[in-house]
């Protein structure tokens, strides 16, 4: 008989033992009880929590990964890979937690990824979801050329050049930010436990009641509470679950099916992956998705960067792009209203990216920080002549990189038709920008000379 008692008694005999012999020394004991086993194991690791007075939360997380992989989880009254699925998800609860902290960890695998797809699907069928011929060209005009591993798409939102040899089912970190395009059935998916996506109680009333078997309070030797949160007890799982089905649905029927609606819908409730799709991945063919990001995104000194992410992106074999298309948009937005904040943001942008100390971390050669500057300087140059605007855009230019002139030259100006005429005329700008803002500080007390004395002095 599998007794609590013998489970309290092992505990107290076998402690001395390291916590992962401890573990798989007594799933190997009773390994004919495999069902009994997982429940008990799950009872366990919250007694190894309690019981062991220093033991650090990371190791206790880490634990509880090689329970789960060591011990066998099939239940031979279930009948599909989904319920199998469930039950393991079922049994890892949704949370534990102190007082102090709460851990949400469950090593996610293949599984579990081909479940949560094969739901999707049928989410998707539901809400009219078209498959697409080219599903595998519009996911690399998105989210670039990106890893393929079998019949899944891999992608890591935070190292978008990630390239193992391996696809990873788990997030160690526990943000589950990692993104799957299944080439089978042509959608994409995050992270999902099947609580996540459907109503687990309602299709799987019999294996639902394994949430019966978990114990949801423990005591340690202070009389502290150690709480276990079951997928049940989460008291807006409904609000939760509608809300990732939607997610889930407009981000696929808007990459996939260019659904005007659906991008409505993510501008306004899925604001941080909207933006990536531009700031991170570099997708500016939407102009539509550029304008809002635009518009919304301005220059700011603790994050240049975000700003920065607008004009360029960084490829993952080192080599960079600029976006035509941000150009195109700014000048058709550039207007009386909009001039002043347009060009200070990129004001402050060029004395950010040509301030190599500042810049450091961009990661970019000189070279191409030459070639960044150049385009956006020359695009903020034309409204000197159009709006005798006062930035002195290609002085600022000329102050960071004048000794690199002949590169420019070489580079044929990168094909900007006036870029020569105005570097040319830009010399007493230069001057200014030194004296005003790097050299000095004009002002009252101190003035430069004006251009007219610039030039009588140099014989310009």
């Amino acid at each position: 008989m599998f007794r609590k008692r013998n489970f309290r008694a092992i505990l107290h005999t076998d402690i001395k033992l390291s916590e992962s012999e401890f573990i798989l020394n007594f799933a190997q004991k009773f390994n004919k009880y495999p069902l009994k086993v997982f429940i008990y194991l799950f009872d366990l690791s919250i007694m190894l929590f309690l019981a062991m007075k220093n033991i650090h939360l990371l190791i206790f997380s880490l634990s509880y990964v090689i329970v789960l992989q060591s011990i066998p989880h099939t239940n031979n009254k279930t009948n599909s890979k989904e319920e199998k699925v469930l039950e393991k998800q079922l049994l890892r609860a949704h949370s534990i937690s102190n007082e102090v902290t709460t851990i949400r960890y469950y090593p996610y695998d293949k599984e579990d990824l081909e479940v949560s797809i094969t739901l999707l699907d049928s989410i998707l069928k539901e809400n009219e979801y078209t498959l697409i011929d080219d599903f595998d060209s519009k996911v690399k005009a998105i989210f670039g050329n990106i890893k393929r591993y079998d019949n899944i798409y891999f992608l890591r939102q935070y190292n978008k050049c990630y390239n193992s040899n391996e696809i990873l089912y788990n997030d160690s970190e526990g943000f589950k930010l990692n993104l799957y395009f299944s080439i089978d059935k042509k959608l994409m998916i995050g992270q999902y436990a099947i609580p996540e996506l459907i109503d687990y109680r309602n299709k799987y009333p019999t294996t639902s009641k394994i949430e019966d078997t978990i114990s949801v309070t423990k005591k340690n030797r202070d009389g502290e509470n150690i709480y276990v949160t079951r997928w049940r007890d989460i008291s807006d799982l409904d609000a939760q679950r509608k809300e990732n089905t939607d997610r889930l649905v407009h981000r696929n029927k808007y990459l996939f099916n260019d659904d005007r609606a659906s991008f409505d819908w993510l501008i306004k409730n899925d604001t941080f992956f909207m933006e990536q799709l531009v700031k991170t991945f570099g997708y500016t063919q939407d102009i539509d998705l550029l304008e809002w990001v635009i518009k919304k995104t301005h220059y700011d000194k603790n994050r240049p960067e975000d700003y920065g992410s607008l004009f360029w992106v960084k490829n993952c074999d080192g080599s960079i792009t600029l976006h035509s298309n941000t150009f195109k948009l700014l000048q058709k937005l550039y207007n009386i209203k909009t001039a002043y904040r347009i060009l200070e943001d990129i004001k402050g942008y060029i004395n950010y990216l040509g301030n190599d100390e500042l810049s450091n971390s961009e990661e970019l050669t000189e070279k191409q920080r030459i070639e960044i500057l150049a385009n956006i300087a020359y695009f903020a140059e034309q409204y000197k002549y159009t709006d005798n605007s006062s930035y002195q855009m290609m002085g600022r230019l000329r102050y960071f990189f004048a000794p690199s002139f002949d590169y420019l030259k070489e580079k044929h100006y990168f094909g900007l038709p006036k870029f020569k005429e105005w570097w040319d005329k830009a010399d007493y700008d230069e001057y200014y920008v030194r004296q005003c803002e790097y050299e000095g500080s004009c002002g009252t007390g101190y003035h430069p000379l004006s251009e007219k004395e610039w030039k009588k002095r140099n014989n310009k």
